[in-house]
């Protein structure tokens, strides 16, 4: 550290870096409780150690959700939804920052997941929101798959609203759109293209990822692995750009299950 300072001939602001995954999961959840009705489902699980032997029962573990009833799902453009976002991001920071840090850093956070949202929903139980146990998490500040029933721009408009000051290490939406939905032609694709990004960024926006294509070119990359004309297909993640046949398997059937958008 000392090395690194000396480089620096101006006061030095030190950060502390923190992240959220799960973002649109924990939104939609308590969007379910707050207006919908919400049974927890209870029941005992057994603990293995790493031989497979069962070394004791958990009990009454909450181990999925019954809901009945409609609640509003951040991505279209709900406030009431949206709202809830904009809450948990405030609450969390501010909690974050009550805490002692590392040489007085100013606590930061992010809604950023590379690929760890399929890593940490394995490892993460069923949730309010109709997630099931263990399946991905959305990624960044995405919806949560298959929430969004209002169109892209609706979705861009509700990440719009998550408030980006209480964010600064950075808030990341990937989108992936239909060719056919922005245009016939190449120089109508681009030019419906920059006005979605214009009126995005223009509501203080931080942070976008674009795929063009459709689901069924990623399954027949599935398909034919090998193919030599798939080899270089490269495609946005989530805050990063990869291979598309250099994802594991898992990886690969998390992106075909985002929404893929038709403009409305």
């Amino acid at each position: 550290e000392a090395a690194e300072m000396a480089l620096i001939d101006t006061d030095v602001r030190r950060t502390f870096a923190t992240g959220i995954a799960g973002f649109s999961h924990v939104i939609d959840s308590l969007s379910a409780i707050r207006y919908a009705k919400v049974k927890v489902i209870r029941g005992d699980v057994e603990v293995k150690d790493k031989q497979g032997n069962v070394v004791d029962v958990a009990k009454n573990i909450a181990l999925d959700y019954e809901v009945e009833g409609d609640s509003p799902k951040y991505g279209n453009d709900d406030d009431r939804a949206d709202q809830i976002g904009v809450d948990l991001l405030k609450t969390f920071l501010a909690k974050i920052k009550k805490r002692h840090t590392y040489r007085n850093s100013e606590p930061t956070t992010s809604i950023l997941t590379i690929t760890s949202n399929v890593v940490y929903g394995r490892a993460t139980g069923a949730l309010p929101d109709g997630r099931g146990a263990g399946e991905p998490f959305s990624p960044g500040a995405n919806p949560s798959y298959g929430a969004e029933q209002n169109g892209l721009i609706a979705s861009l408009n509700s990440t719009a609203k998550i408030p980006y000051e209480w964010a600064l290490d950075g808030i990341s939406n990937t989108q992936s759109i239909n060719p056919d939905a922005i245009g016939k032609t190449e120089e109508e694709r681009i030019n419906n293209l920059v006005h979605v990004l214009d009126g995005y960024f223009s509501q203080g926006a931080h942070h976008l990822n674009v795929n063009v294509f459709g689901r069924e070119y990623l399954e027949k990359i599935m398909e034919d692995p090998t193919n030599p004309e798939y080899a270089n297909f490269t495609i946005r993640v989530s805050g990063y750009a990869v291979k598309f046949v250099d994802l594991t398997r898992e990886q690969q059937l998390d992106v075909i299950s985002r929404t893929f958008h038709s403009f409305r």
